[in-house]
């Protein structure tokens, strides 16, 4: 539950929540090791924040019947603990609460805001459940109508992907448009292009009750009125997701980023 951002902090690492309880980490391991010695192929990985048992090697009809068992039995054991158990594609975790990718993307879109402005592209691409809690910050920040305005006060000016936008509370965007702004705005566009002319991103927007209400549109780059273009949740695979695009497979993923690096460097 650490992370930098090398253009902003270097090498400094910050942590998302330090005062911390792992006494469930003795209820919780003790518990996998008994699912580990009955679950060939399944070993226990501990990732500070979050302990994982994982059976992606183990026999795929055994192995889920097992991970369902341990998912319940985690889910009592632990009952009142600052933890939440989740399970996803061959493995079951345990991990502290608030301590997530969601909760991650946002300390550090908001670092990035105080420094250089309102942030004006994302792409936020993932293929796992565990993506799912950054998709919605990312929605819940373009819903709310939350730029992540600078402080007032803050002199800092608009350069690459950063611009200040035009509204009561922030400081309004300079009247010459830069170099890099253009590129923005070409970036923006390649990505609504690229969905326009060959449905490679589409709209998630008919995949079922898992998705947000916002994702309803049936247009492969529509939004709602108080969604902004310049931010896109995008999940691989199309399946239920916080996410309002997905994009087929790993290879349409390497596609777009290609297309993006080319329309950056023009």
């Amino acid at each position: 539950f650490y992370y930098r951002v090398p253009g902003i902090t270097g090498d400094q690492w910050h942590c998302m929540s330090r005062q911390t309880d792992f006494t469930w980490k003795q209820v919780a391991i003790e518990l996998m090791l008994q699912y580990v010695k009955r679950t060939q192929g399944s070993f226990i990985e501990n990732k500070g924040s979050a302990l994982v048992f994982q059976y992606r090697d183990a026999d795929p009809d055994f192995g889920s019947m097992q991970a369902k068992d341990l998912s319940n039995y985690l889910g009592e054991l632990l009952f009142g603990y600052p933890v939440s158990v989740m399970s996803g594609k061959g493995y079951v975790e345990v991990k502290l609460r608030g301590v997530n990718k969601g909760h991650a993307v946002e300390k550090v879109l908001r670092k990035l805001s105080n420094l250089h402005g309102d942030v004006d592209f994302v792409l936020c691409v993932g293929d796992d459940r565990s993506d799912e809690d950054m998709f919605a910050v990312i929605n819940a920040m373009t819903e709310d109508g939350d730029q992540l305005c600078l402080p007032e006060g803050s002199g800092a000016g608009s350069s690459g992907l950063y611009r200040h936008t035009q509204s009561k509370d922030r400081i309004p965007r300079r009247n010459s448009v830069s170099s890099d702004e253009n590129r923005a705005e070409a970036v923006v566009g390649n990505v609504e292009g690229l969905m326009k002319r060959d449905g490679s991103m589409q709209h998630a927007g008919a995949l079922g009750s898992g998705l947000t209400s916002a994702s309803s549109s049936t247009s492969l780059s529509g939004h709602t009125k108080k969604t902004s273009p310049h931010f896109f949740t995008c999940t691989v695979g199309k399946k239920p997701s916080n996410a309002r695009y997905y994009l087929n497979d790993t290879e349409d993923v390497s596609d777009l980023l290609d297309s993006l690096q080319q329309c950056t460097e023009k």
